[in-house]
C-alpha cells in the first residue's frame, strides 16, 4: 500500500470520514520528521497524534493514539495520508515552477533576512513556552554555548528530552518513542560533528550523558522497534572511535570512567555491560591498569559461575581476555588460557583446528571425542552433533573409510536422515554390499509400522528416488493415499510412467484434504486440483471431484465460490 493507491485498500466508510477530516483542514502540525517519518495532530472532539513511516511512497507503519479498534486503520491516519499526499504534490509543483522561473527566496529565509534579534527571541520564547519538546531540542543543539559544566549540562539536556516525551504516567508508548529517539539522535549526530572538528570534550560529554541516562529510561519505554536501545549503542560507537585515537591522558581518563560505570546494575538489567568490556582493552596502557582490568573480568567470572546456564557469559568474558592478549601480541598466554578452558566448545574448537593445521589427526580426534563427552554430560545434544560432524571431516581428511562409514551413518540417523550423509555412507560400500546395507536402512526406517508417519514416509521416498526404486515409491504413495502433500512432493517422479495411478492418488488425497474447512484449505484444494488437471487424461477425475464437492459440500458457500472462480466452465455444466 502506497500514497498513490491507499484509497483502494481501505474501507470506504473510514476512507470517507478521513477525507472529510482532510477537507475540513483538521490535520494540523503536519511535519516531515526524518528518514521517512511524518507526524501530525488531527483535531476533532479530541486531538489525536498520528505517526506514519514511509519508504519512498510505500506506507510501512502507522499509529494513532485514538481508541479506534474496529479495523487496521483509522480516519485520523487516512486524513494524514491525504495531507501528506497533498503536501508532496504542492512541493512537486513548486519544483516544476522553479525550473521555469527564477528561484525566489523561501519565506523563512526572507523573514530571517529582515527580522531583528529581539523579535526572533520573543517568537522563540513563545514557542518554548507552548512546546517543551522544541525548547529541549533548541537547548540540546546549542548546549555548547551554555556557560555550565559541560558534563552536567548534557546530562540535564538528555533528562529534559526524556521528560518532554513521557506521558502523565512517566511512560513512553511505542507511538511516542520518536519524541525521545529523534532529539537524542540529533544530539549524537552533533557529537560526531564535534569529534570530527576536534571538540572531543563536548563530544565525550554527549556520549556519557546518553550512555548514563538511556538505561534509566528503558524500564518505562515500550522499545518494540529498538530505537531507544540503539541510542545507547550509537553513543558507545562514538566513544569507541574516540578511544581508538585518544592520547595517553585521555585514555587514562576513559579507562577510569569505564571501570566506574561498568559495575552499575542499570547496565546489566539490559545486558549493556559488555560494551564497557569491549572498549577497556583499547584503554589499558600500564601494568596497573591491566591488573585492574583482569580483576574486573575475574569478578564477573565468579559471578557468572554462580548462575545456572552460565556458559555463554563465561565464554564471552574469557573471549574478552583473549582479545586483549591478542591486541598485545601475547600468543603464549592465549594458548594457556584456551587450554585452561577447553571444557567450553568454543575454545576446544580452537585447539582442534590447531591440531588439524599441524596434521595431528590423533589429537584432533581426541579433542572431538572429549567434546562429545562434555556435551552429553551437560545435555547439549546440538553440540554433540557438531563434534560428530568434525569427526567426519577428520575421517575424510585421513581417507579413513571405517570412520567415514561410522560417522556418516550416525549423522544420517541423527540429522533427520539428511541425504548428504546417506551419499557419504553409500560411497564407502561396494555396489553389492550397498544393496544389503540399503535394505537394512529401509527396514530400520519402516520399523513395525509399514505406513510410518509423514516424516518416515518422506525418508523412505528419498531413498527410493536415490536408488531409482520407482515401483516401491509408487507403492509407498499408495499405502499413504490420503497424504496429499506427500503425493504432491513425489508425484513428479512417477507421472510419466504411472499417470493413471497418480491421478487416482491425487483424487483420493484431495477428497481427504477437503474434509477440513476454511478458505486457506479450499484454496490449497483448488491448487492440487489444478496440478492434477495438468496430467493427461485427468479430466474425468477432475469432473468427478467437482460433482462430488457440489453434492457433498453444497452448503459451504466459500468453497463453492472458490471452485466456481477456479473452474467456471466445469462448475456451471456439472
Amino acid at each position: 500500500m502506497n500514497l498513490n493507491n491507499f484509497d483502494d485498500n481501505i474501507d470506504s466508510t473510514i476512507l470517507g470520514r478521513g477525507y472529510d477530516y482532510f477537507l475540513d483542514q483538521a490535520v494540523t502540525h503536519l511535519e516531515d520528521m526524518k528518514f521517512g517519518t511524518w507526524a501530525s495532530l488531527v483535531e476533532g472532539n479530541q486531538d489525536y497524534s498520528v505517526v506514519i513511516k514511509l519508504d519512498n511512497d510505500e506506507i510501512k507503519e502507522w499509529s494513532c493514539n485514538c481508541p479506534y479498534e474496529r479495523g487496521p486503520i483509522c480516519k485520523h491516519v487516512v486524513a494524514t495520508l491525504y495531507a501528506i499526499g497533498d503536501d508532496q504534490e504542492i512541493k512537486s509543483k513548486s519544483k516544476k515552477k522553479a525550473k521555469k522561473k527564477a528561484v525566489k527566496k523561501s519565506k523563512t529565509k526572507e523573514i530571517f533576512s529582515k527580522v531583528n534579534k529581539r523579535e526572533l527571541q520573543d517568537f522563540l520564547q513563545k514557542q518554548f513556552d507552548a512546546n517543551h519538546g522544541i525548547k529541549n531540542a533548541f537547548i540540546a543543539y546549542f548546549a555548547e554555548y551554555l556557560d555550565e559544566d559541560i558534563n552536567k549540562k548534557y546530562q540535564i539536556t538528555v533528562r529534559n528530552i526524556h521528560k518532554a516525551a513521557t506521558d502523565r504516567h512517566d511512560f513512553i508508548d511505542y507511538r511516542s518513542t520518536y519524541k525521545l529517539a529523534d532529539p537524542i539522535n540529533d544530539l549524537i549526530s552533533k557529537a560526531y560533528d564535534l569529534a570530527s572538528n576536534n571538540n572531543v570534550a563536548h563530544a565525550l560529554a554527549i556520549c556519557k550523558a546518553v550512555i548514563e541516562q538511556v538505561p534509566n529510561f528503558m524500564h518505562n519505554v515500550d522499545d518494540s522497534d529498538g530505537s531507544t536501545g540503539s541510542l545507547f549503542e550509537d553513543a558507545f560507537d562514538l566513544l569507541y572511535e574516540i578511544s581508538e585515537n585518544a592520547h595517553l591522558e585521555l585514555k587514562d581518563e576513559l579507562f577510569s570512567y569505564c571501570l566506574k560505570e561498568f559495575p552499575k546494575e542499570k547496565y546489566s538489567d539490559f545486558c549493556l555491560e559488555g560494551h564497557f568490556l569491549n572498549i577497556l582493552p583499547l584503554l589499558v596502557s600500564s601494568s596497573k591498569q591491566e591488573k585492574q582490568f583482569f580483576k574486573v573480568i575475574d569478578k564477573q567470572l565468579i559471578k557468572a559461575e554462580s548462575k545456572r546456564n552460565s556458559s555463554y557469559d563465561i565464554v564471552q568474558l574469557i573471549q574478552v581476555k583473549i582479545d586483549y592478549l591478542l591486541l598485545k601480541g601475547r600468543e603464549d598466554e592465549i594458548q594457556v588460557l584456551v587450554n585452561e578452558n577447553k571444557q567450553y566448545p568454543e575454545f576446544r574448537k580452537i585447539l582442534m583446528q590447531q591440531a588439524l593445521d599441524n596434521e595431528n589427526f590423533k589429537l584432533a580426534k581426541e579433542l572431538c571425542e572429549q567434546g562429545i563427552f562434555f556435551a552429553k554430560d551437560n545435555g547439549h545434544l546440538g553440540v554433540v552433533n557438531k563434534w560428530r560432524k568434525r569427526l567426519l571431516k577428520i575421517a575424510e581428511l585421513e581417507k579413513n573409510k571405517p570412520d567415514i562409514r561410522k560417522w556418516a551413518e550416525i549423522l544420517y540417523n541423527d540429522n533427520y536422515r539428511d541425504m548428504d550423509y546417506y551419499k557419504k555412507l553409500k560411497s564407502t560400500y561396494s555396489t553389492q554390499d550397498w544393496k544389503i546395507k540399503c535394505e537394512s536402512i529401509i527396514d530400520q526406517i519402516k520399523g513395525r509400522n509399514q505406513y510410518g508417519g509423514y516424516g518416515l514416509a518422506e525418508e523412505l521416498a528419498d531413498i527410493f528416488i536415490a536408488e531409482k526404486y520407482f515401483d516401491r515409491l509408487l507403492a509407498l504413495l499408495q499405502i499413504n493415499p490420503t497424504k496429499i502433500d506427500l503425493i504432491d512432493r513425489y508425484a513428479q517422479h512417477l507421472i510419466k510412467k504411472h499417470p493413471k495411478e497418480i491421478i487416482d492418488l491425487y483424487s483420493t488425497g484431495i477428497k481427504k484434504q477437503a474434509e477440513q474447512t476454511g478458505r486457506p484449505i479450499y484454496n490449497q484444494t483448488v491448487t492440487h486440483m489444478k496440478i492434477m488437471s495438468s496430467i493427461p487424461e485427468s479430466q474425468l477425475k477432475l469432473n468427478d471431484l467437482i460433482r462430488f464437492f457440489k453434492a457433498q459440500y453444497k452448503n459451504r458457500r466459500a468453497m463453492m465460490e472458490i471452485l466456481n472462480k477456479s473452474f467456471p466452465n466445469q462448475f456451471k455444466v456439472l
